[in-house]
C-alpha cells in the first residue's frame, strides 16, 4: 500500500469456498475456508491467481511458517501440511 491513509480497492478474488482465516507468507496468501485451504499467489496485487489447494475439513484458523502449514480444526485437532511445493500441498501428519 503505497498511502496508508488513502486506501485503494486492486482485486477481487472469489474463492470456491467460505473464507474464514487469512495468512500471507511472501508472495502467497493462503485462504482457509469451510472445507479447504486455497493458495494465491499475490505477487501482482491487482491479478491473485490460483496456485493450488489443500481439500480438509473444516478448518477455524491457520499459521504458515516455513514450508509448513498447521490447521486448527476444532474437534478435529491440528493438521499438519507441507507446502515446499505450493501448487501440490501434502499432509505431514494429524493430531487429534
Amino acid at each position: 500500500m503505497s498511502n496508508p491513509t488513502a486506501p485503494v480497492h486492486a482485486a477481487t478474488y472469489t474463492p470456491a469456498t467460505f473464507p474464514n482465516s487469512l495468512y500471507i507468507l511472501g508472495k502467497y496468501l493462503y485462504v482457509g475456508g469451510s472445507d479447504r485451504v486455497l493458495i494465491l499467489d499475490i505477487s501482482n496485487p491487482v491479478l491473485p491467481v490460483y496456485v493450488g489447494q489443500y481439500v480438509t475439513g473444516s478448518i477455524n484458523d491457520l499459521y504458515v511458517s516455513g514450508q509448513y502449514m498447521y490447521l486448527a480444526r476444532g474437534t478435529s485437532g491440528i493438521t499438519i501440511v507441507n507446502i515446499s511445493h505450493p501448487s501440490s500441498p501434502t499432509l505431514v501428519t494429524n493430531y487429534d
